[in-house]
């Protein structure tokens, strides 16, 4: 049993309830900004994730490759156009392959997209080669209905970067100084 004289640990008198108020507030604020430091660097992990997520590797030059990993949705593929035809007009290359050779499923929506990233590829000058379907991945693009049997298609990467190779641009002979 308490006495009436004792005060329970951290307990406010009356006297002390704008004290504690005001370091609730401090607190609250403290809280807020913490949580808008953690909202800032979440969206910086996103951004860098979605980067990370659509790698644009130019192989040499004048071919542009990108491997597509994992799962697509609407977001990502939209992300997978702006950055493949940002790269494509900053480079000018001749050929762009799309390896997809980690994509276990497409459904009729991605590969829809696919064959518009490849048309639009195109449009600005370089050809749109598509790699890696894997038998799954066929199927599904055949019961879907999607077809693609206007966009290059080859099994392995090698046999696009090999195509790619033989339709190189001719390099102009140096001369020779020697007479």
């Amino acid at each position: 049993m308490i006495s009436s004289g004792a005060s329970w640990s951290g307990a406010a008198v009356p006297g002390d309830r704008q004290e504690v108020a005001a370091a609730n507030l401090r607190r609250l604020d403290d809280l807020a900004r913490e949580l808008s430091r953690t909202r800032e660097i979440n969206q910086e992990q996103q951004e860098t994730i979605r980067t990370l997520s659509t790698p644009i590797i130019q192989v040499w030059e004048g071919v542009l490759m990108m491997p597509v990993l994992g799962a697509v949705d609407l977001r990502r593929a939209e992300q997978m156009m702006q950055a493949l035809l940002g790269a494509v007009a900053r480079t000018q290359c001749r050929a762009v392959i799309i390896d997809l050779t980690g994509v276990e499923s497409i459904d009729a929506a991605l590969g829809g997209l696919l064959l518009s990233l490849v048309r639009a590829v195109e449009l600005l000058g370089a050809r749109g080669i598509i790699v890696g379907i894997r038998p799954e991945v066929a199927r599904g693009l055949l019961a879907d209905g999607v077809d693609i049997s206007r966009v290059a298609t080859l099994s392995r990467l090698r046999d696009a970067l090999v195509l790619c190779m033989g339709q190189a641009p001719a390099r102009p002979a140096l001369r020779s100084s020697v007479r």
